[in-house]
């Protein structure tokens, strides 16, 4: 007899597929976005610290000279390191995180994570949007807009890292 058998064996192909579901189910994304996506952002988050802006936030706009003056006045770096001057708000954003889930299968990470610190929130709203300074003491005048110097922004570049990060997780559970 001339030819060949090809012979495929279901429960090879049933294992693989429940790996790869353990892979993509709620606990193994929730999985993923602590071992490898919350890494990667801090990862981002610090660079932008450090470079002060960057391509997902863009480069942030320097400090006004007045702002420069206070800073200098309490013993800080009179204009940089942006965004950073006693660390708080960046302690907390590099630390704060949370996972949960959505739907029926989705997961998803906040970073930052619910504080309550509504002073935090106050700081983070004004890095990220921009808004206007609050007068003082017995300065008149009208509040000066504060520029937007976002800390936290995903670019596409992020994007596209994140999604090859969760296909090398899905690939790694099934081998």
């Amino acid at each position: 007899m001339t030819g060949f058998v090809v012979e495929v064996d279901a429960q090879e192909v049933d294992a693989l597929l429940a790996r790869v579901n353990e892979r993509v189910s709620q606990p193994g994304l929730l999985s993923f976005l602590v071992v490898k996506a919350l890494p990667e952002m801090r990862h981002r988050m610090e660079a932008r610290f450090g470079q002060e802006g960057d391509d997902a936030s863009g480069k942030w706009p320097s400090l006004a000279f007045a702002t420069g003056r206070i800073r200098a006045h309490l013993g800080f770096g009179s204009h940089h390191p942006i965004n950073v001057r006693t660390g708080s708000m960046r302690r907390h954003v590099m630390s704060s995180f949370r996972v949960g889930t959505f739907g029926s299968k989705g997961a998803q990470l906040n970073i930052p994570g619910t504080s309550g610190n509504r002073l935090m929130a106050n700081k983070l709203r004004t890095a990220q949007q921009g808004g206007y300074t609050k007068q003082s003491g017995n300065k008149a005048g009208p509040n000066r807009p504060v520029p937007a110097r976002p800390i936290l922004a995903v670019s596409e570049r992020d994007a596209v890292t994140l999604n090859d990060n969760l296909l090398a997780w899905i690939r790694a559970g099934s081998f």
